[in-house]
């Protein structure tokens, strides 16, 4: 373990221990208090309330007690799991336990895998059907996720289980059993209890060899994951990436590189047949249409030639939002929402200089109702039917803002300019470019 944290962390780290209350964590708390003040760092624990079983009040207890008895800070955070998740209760588990880890204010969250469970993690990916990334197990070190600078590490990895009940039993600690564990009816406990077992009788390196294959894994995807960084060089762009330079790879490439921009977004990796079906999506998306893909913990959205990622926490905190409105003062770009709109200086083309500058601009959300005349003399024309003629996707036209200037709807940018309001030809003018997904740093929201 102590080469684990001399290779990852730093003096002054600030370190929180997933504590559960079962002998692995037990172990990384006892251990990490243990060399805390040689490598420097400031050590906590977190221990996630699942409410899951009649007994985790007691196991919260414990660990509180335990932690005092070492003067370690603890805090207790209880969550809520959806108990009819479609991926199972392991699974949401996991996902509500990591959001938790992620509103911590730490370098490091530190967990207590060890060599065993990333036995049956590379054998449970490995009867997937996994490939050189899934095969490669659980890393010693990654990001926590795209959204947090604080980095996941599990400084236990090498060292066996049997090794860690040794230490435990050596040091007088004690610890919580979970029943569940031994319950088979999991797909983990029936690895652990059954599966391996059983191939160990027949081949008792078998635990070994596993490991051995994923550092072979983790070879083959570390090439992988170097063509995958130089193809990300070939579809970014300023404002994002491109739909159409993803799609001119060759499939096998394009689905790698996706993979890569899901896992830096902190996603958790579908099947390669999931992979290939978004693949194929994004390939068959009509010229001016969109497509919207819910992979893991993001959003996969795709309109025209432009492609971006966001957590799907995100996406649904805009759905539906209203936002204040935005008065323009003069900047080059506002971001509003998942995209950003662009105002450069025209000559008679976009909006009329001289018509908008009594009141300027503002942008606000739609309220429904709103119409707009975008020829002279013809009808006023509901927004909903401009958008169906733009072939903008519905999930994506709440993002739109509306142009308004004093009580006159302006513009709809992408779509159409009042006619009252448009600048005419040699007439000084203000081009609204609006963008999906892209990031203007420090403006306006």
């Amino acid at each position: 373990m102590s080469r684990a944290l001399a290779a990852h962390v730093r003096n002054g780290d600030r370190i929180v221990l997933g504590l559960s209350g079962g002998l692995d964590s037990i172990v990384l708390a006892d251990v990490t208090t243990r060399v805390a003040d040689t490598f420097g760092l400031s050590v906590s624990a977190l221990h996630v309330h699942h409410g899951l079983h009649a007994n985790a009040d007691d196991w919260a207890a414990f660990c509180e007690t335990w932690c005092a008895s070492r003067r370690l800070p603890c805090r207790i955070v209880r969550v809520r799991v959806p108990r009819d998740a479609a991926d199972g209760p392991e699974a949401a588990a996991r996902r509500v336990r990591f959001h938790a880890y992620r509103q911590c204010d730490a370098d490091w969250i530190m967990l207590g895998h060890h060599a065993d469970d990333q036995a049956e993690t590379i054998l449970h990916r490995l009867l997937r059907g996994a490939g050189p990334s899934g095969l490669s197990g659980m890393p010693t070190s990654r990001p926590l996720a795209a959204d947090t600078r604080t980095r996941l590490l599990r400084p236990l990895l090498e060292i066996p289980r049997a090794h860690l009940l040794e230490y435990a039993r050596a040091h007088g600690l004690s610890w919580v059993e979970d029943p569940s564990n031994r319950d088979t009816y999991y797909l983990r406990n029936f690895l652990r209890h059954e599966v391996l077992p059983l191939l160990e009788s027949r081949f008792p390196g078998a635990r070994a060899a596993l490991l051995r294959a994923a550092g072979l894994a983790r070879s083959a995807e570390d090439l992988l994951d170097r063509q995958a960084t130089e193809d990300l060089a070939r579809i970014s762009r300023d404002d994002g990436w491109s739909a159409s330079a993803l799609l001119s790879l060759p499939p096998e490439r394009a689905v790698g590189l996706l993979r890569k921009l899901l896992r830096e977004q902190g996603s958790s990796l579908p099947s390669q047949a999931r992979m290939l079906e978004i693949y194929r999506q994004l390939s068959r998306v009509c010229a001016g249409g969109g497509l919207r893909v819910v992979v893991g913990e993001v959003c996969l959205y795709r309109y025209r030639d432009d492609l971006w990622i966001e957590r799907t926490s995100s996406a649904q905190a805009t759905m539906g939002q209203q936002h204040a409105a935005v008065v323009w003062q003069g900047e080059a770009a506002l971001r509003w929402r998942r995209g950003s709109l662009e105002l450069k200086e025209s000559l008679g083309t976009g909006l009329s200089r001289a018509h908008i500058a009594p009141l300027g601009l503002r942008l606000e959300s739609r309220r429904g109702g709103e119409t707009l005349q975008v020829r002279a003399h013809g009808p006023h024309r509901s927004l909903k039917n401009l958008f169906q003629e733009a072939g903008i996707p519905a999930w994506l036209r709440e993002d739109i803002p509306l142009v308004w200037s004093g009580a006159s709807l302006v513009a709809v940018p992408g779509i159409a300019i009042a006619h009252a309001f448009a600048a005419r030809a040699d007439e000084p003018g203000l081009e609204l470019n609006w963008r999906y997904g892209a990031h203007v740093p420090g403006a306006c929201q």
